[in-house]
């Protein structure tokens, strides 16, 4: 195979990695938009539930510390 050749076999498949690379960074971004609401609205509740655990002042006597 001459370097010629060789040259646009390597040009070829560096392409095709770009356009892979693409396509799959795209349908990254797409499926985090898609899921975005679902992870604020969990997150909005998660932290909720956490800050009246831990803030409140009766919240912590639910934990049992061992003296």
């Amino acid at each position: 195979m001459t370097f010629k050749a060789r040259l646009k076999n390597l040009g070829q498949a560096t392409t095709e990695y770009i356009i892979l690379l693409a396509t799959v960074m795209a349908l990254f971004v797409a499926v985090k938009a898609i899921l975005k609401p679902i992870q604020d609205k969990f997150m909005t509740g998660a932290g909720k539930m956490i800050e009246n655990a831990i803030f409140n002042p009766q919240g912590m006597h639910r934990f049992r510390v061992g003296r």
